[in-house]
């Protein structure tokens, strides 16, 4: 049965009451001298009537849609939050946003590990606060030597960010030899910065496809053309702190990572969150591939990464693997 032009007045009442100005259905119920089932009854028919229209409005830094599809893929493989956004906002905004990503994932009292390269710098850079906690190095540095390369400043930034004591690792990500890299994981003054990776609860990364120009790992002047080459043999397609995967997200175990002073494997797979900051269109092969490995539990992106990612496959995600 239809309401009455007194009870759809009412209804619309109520409905302003509740939706405009915020009232509780109490409240309501009181403003309107009815009882608290009354009230909910009331805006409720308004809501039936179509008297009430509600929209929700994008953000403007953000894009729902596509952060829930990225979410929905990937769910699977142990994300858990996944951020776009839009591409025509600019590097800042991304940068930014991966920032909030961090912000919100440390606690007092964490271990937040922080990538070496440009990108985690920026990101770093435009961080606003951090609880206290500890900040380390997940690896050596990728370009040791290179004015450009300021990962040990912002090793120092983070840390004055979170009042802590900054235990920056000066020498260089790959070694020439096994010996060499076990030698210099003994020095003490690394040995201190490396054993805080035992309690690393966050890390910040970002993922390298294994091509020139896009890892530095891959571009890294300790290694050989027939290191690379022996790496695109087996499979590789993606490298993150060091760590090389196929396109599966399987870990491919090669002399090369041994050579490495970088987070060990399982100690990014203990962490409570690690943030992943995915910006070039041309990697979305090695951020899938990446994202497959179960190591990642935040994606910060923007829509053109977004929309290659959800193109990448047609089938549905492989189980993640073990």
């Amino acid at each position: 049965m239809a309401a009455s032009a007194w009870e759809s007045l009412r209804a619309a009442r109520a409905a302003h009451l509740h939706y405009i100005e915020g009232l509780r259905v109490t409240q309501v119920a009181e403003h309107l001298g009815v009882s608290r089932f009354k009230a909910g009854r009331l805006i409720q028919t308004a809501r039936e009537q179509g008297l009430v229209h509600i929209e929700i409005t994008p953000p403007p830094l953000a894009d729902p849609a596509r952060s829930a599809a990225l979410l929905e893929r990937y769910a699977p493989h142990g994300l858990t939050r996944a951020l776009v956004v839009p591409a025509q906002a600019g590097r800042a905004a991304l940068n930014r946003a991966a920032a909030e990503a961090v912000e919100e994932a440390t606690r007092p009292g964490d271990v937040l590990g922080l990538a070496c390269g440009r990108t985690v710098n920026q990101v770093v850079a435009a961080l606003r606060r951090l609880p206290d906690c500890d900040v380390v190095q997940l690896t050596g540095l990728t370009t040791p030597g290179d004015v450009n390369d300021s990962s040990v400043e912002t090793i120092r930034r983070a840390s004055r960010l979170t009042r802590s004591t900054a235990v920056p690792v000066y020498v260089p990500m790959v070694l020439p030899s096994l010996a060499e890299a076990a030698a210099l994981r003994g020095r003490p003054a690394l040995a201190k910065a490396f054993a805080r990776l035992d309690r690393l609860t966050v890390a910040l990364i970002t993922v390298g496809a294994w091509q020139a120009g896009d890892s530095n790992l891959h571009d890294s002047t300790g290694l050989a053309d027939s290191e690379r080459e022996a790496a695109t043999r087996r499979g590789v397609v993606a490298e993150f702190t060091g760590h090389l995967v196929d396109a599966e997200g399987r870990t491919v175990a090669t002399d090369l990572t041994n050579r490495c002073l970088v987070v060990p494997l399982e100690r990014l797979r203990h962490a409570r969150d690690v943030v992943a900051i995915a910006a070039a269109v041309r990697r979305a092969s090695a951020v899938d591939a990446a994202l497959r490995s179960g190591l990642i539990h935040t994606l910060v992106t923007d829509t053109e990464v977004a929309d290659a990612l959800l193109a990448h496959r047609d089938t549905a995600p492989t189980e993640p693997p073990d």
